[in-house]
């Protein structure tokens, strides 16, 4: 059964609060200055359930201007707005700015509700509605449905549930961004849980124990306590108003805007945009400076208009997190005026050479964009791209696991591995491969497998050396005892520094190029086999994000600090652990497949 999260907008004092109130018995006043005003500053919250027994959270925003931003922060995720218009004072100046969000973010499941009728006439209450009703089509081309009510007197509102509860039996959900995202819009403390944030739940389900992304943060937390309508959950679906309790996150890390969300969502963390404006700016020049919303967030932005003004240049002062295809509303720097709205197409950097291109092919997007159309533009630009589902096809490209991949990509992509290889001695790992490139970790594996099947390349472990992998018996005798010594070695590694051979560097680089050896700061060299026993040993019992110091890896390794220090570096630049201060934290575990091999 879906849940629902629905909205109040319209000007200040036409009455929001008291309708919520009316509907679901909930006050949503909270500050101690909006009971002493009588109106709403901040984002308020309230719910009820339907005669289908369904949860509806209801968002109450401030309804005075310069509160515009809070309102936005609202109504971003809802599934139907309840426009409320007084019938005492009729369309105001804040009702059309409200309408301007609504229609800004897309929103087109409306209600219209005439509040306050009993202090007028009937002439005078069929009046206001249908004042109201020409706004709509005025500004929206939309004829949303009409009731009226009085929240002091409770006239009409069982018939505004029945009204609410027909139209979400209609409502289709198509995210252009599913998966679970929440952009957050309160953080505070509780006790025995700590750091917990609010937001309404998009695209998709969460459970204690789900690991997320924080974003801008760039952090990986986890899920410790859900709570959804005042019950603790140990899931929630989405949409749903959450409170949810974070681990591995502390509150001064937070701010409104931040963004939490899959693992494996689309999410981008830029300051960088490129929007489609949906109706022509009325600027007096083509650059200036203005606010924008993004979710819950608002930052200040440098506009600039692009070509014939279709797009435009968002440069951020705070990098935000979004998603492609994502509403974004334009806000006069300074004022409550909504001067616009435009639709993310970009958020990526471009280099120099590729951006009229990348213009041009943004230009030529559909007026409803898919995540097929987003997946075409990386395909185009970059080569490559998550696959967007798994109904879709594009031609020209083919599918490894979650990647879609051109052909020509796979040619020109192994290529640059190859050259990269071969300028560094013939062999890196997999991830100082990805850092030179700055292509995912996944690609890196698409491509190095097609040289491998290519004969061009070996790969042991996370070392990818140049070469098809030799024999040992095939090579000179004079590296067959050079690898003989390393071996005999072991986990203390070869100190090349104090060997006096000769041809020791031609060798080292020949065994080094055919993944029998690898080397680690100061010339320290170990077999493929100690190196793997090396990374067993200090990784044995421990899970991704575990800590561990010096100590307790000079303990399970046996080393001193002189080989312990260069392996530690060589197991971070292999992806396996990253250091944070002096201590490293584990990425990955070895598999006993590895092992093995």
């Amino acid at each position: 059964m879906n849940n629902f999260v629905i909205g109040t907008a319209g000007h200040v004092d036409h009455g929001k609060t008291a309708l919520i109130h009316a509907l679901t018995g909930i006050e949503t006043s909270h500050l101690p200055q909006e009971k002493q005003r009588g109106m709403t500053i901040d984002l308020g919250f309230a719910h009820f359930n339907d005669n289908q027994g369904r949860k509806i959270g209801v968002i109450d925003v401030p309804g005075h201007e310069r509160f515009i931003r809070n309102m936005v922060a609202g109504v971003w995720s809802l599934d139907l707005v309840l426009f409320v218009v007084a019938a005492d004072e009729g369309w105001s100046a804040m009702s059309h700015d409200h309408l301007k969000v609504i229609a800004s973010l897309g929103i087109n499941n409306i209600i219209l509700v005439i509040n306050k009728s009993d202090l007028v006439t009937p002439q005078e209450l069929v009046a206001v509605e249908e004042q109201a009703l020409e706004q709509f089509i005025e500004q929206m081309d939309l004829l949303p449905q009409s009731v009226c009510v009085s929240s002091l007197t409770g006239q009409g509102i069982d018939k505004l549930q029945q009204t609410i509860e027909r139209t979400l039996d209609e409502v289709e959900r198509q995210p252009v961004f599913p998966l679970p995202h929440l952009y957050v819009d309160r953080i505070f403390t509780i006790n025995g849980i700590g750091t917990t944030v609010t937001g309404s739940l998009c695209g998709g389900s969460l459970k204690i124990g789900d690991q997320l992304n924080l974003s801008p943060q760039g952090m990986r937390v986890q899920i410790k306590s859900l709570h959804a309508y005042h019950q603790h959950r140990e899931s929630v679906d989405s949409v749903s108003r959450v409170a949810i309790g974070l681990k591995g996150v502390k509150k001064r890390e937070l701010q409104r805007g931040a963004c939490l969300h899959d693992i494996k969502a689309a999410c981008e963390t830029s300051s960088d945009l490129l929007i489609r404006i949906e109706n022509p700016l009325k600027l007096k020049r083509r650059q200036c400076e203005i606010e924008v919303a993004i979710g819950t967030a608002h930052t200040l932005a440098r506009l600039y208009l692009l070509g014939d003004g279709r797009l435009a240049r968002l440069q951020l002062t705070t990098p935000c997190a979004c998603f492609w295809g994502q509403r974004i509303v334009l806000i006069r720097h300074g004022g409550s005026q909504i001067i616009g709205a435009g639709q993310l197409v970009w958020s990526q950097s471009v280099a120099r050479q590729d951006r009229a291109r990348l213009q041009s092919m943004l230009e030529s997007l559909p007026a409803q964009l898919t995540q097929a159309d987003y997946a075409s533009l990386q395909l185009k630009l970059h080569g490559f791209t998550r696959a967007p589902g798994q109904d879709s096809e594009i031609l020209s490209s083919q599918q490894f696991g979650e990647y879609l991949v051109s052909h020509h990509f796979l040619d020109s992509g192994s290529s640059r591995l190859f050259e990269l290889l071969e300028s560094a001695h013939g062999s890196s790992s997999l991830p100082e491969l990805a850092s030179k490139t700055h292509w995912p970790m996944p690609i890196i594996e698409i491509l190095v497998a097609q040289l491998i099947e290519q004969g061009k390349v070996s790969r042991s472990g996370e070392t990818c050396s140049v070469g098809g992998g030799q024999n040992l018996n095939t090579l000179p005798e004079e590296a067959q005892q050079l690898f003989e010594l390393i071996f005999q070695a072991g986990t203390q590694g070869f100190e090349a520094n104090k060997a006096s051979i000769p041809g020791l560097q031609k060798n080292l680089r020949l065994l080094t190029r055919e993944a029998l050896i690898l080397h680690t700061q100061d010339k320290i060299y170990f077999d493929q086999q100690s190196y793997l026993e090396l990374v067993s040993r200090l990784l044995k019992g421990r899970k991704p994000d575990e800590r561990f110091s010096i100590a307790m890896a000079r303990e399970a390794t046996g080393l001193a600090r002189k080989q312990l220090i260069p392996l530690l570096n060589r197991i971070e630049q292999d992806g396996w652990v990253r250091r944070d201060e002096s201590e490293r934290v584990v990425l990955k575990t070895l598999s006993e497949k590895v092992i093995a091999d």
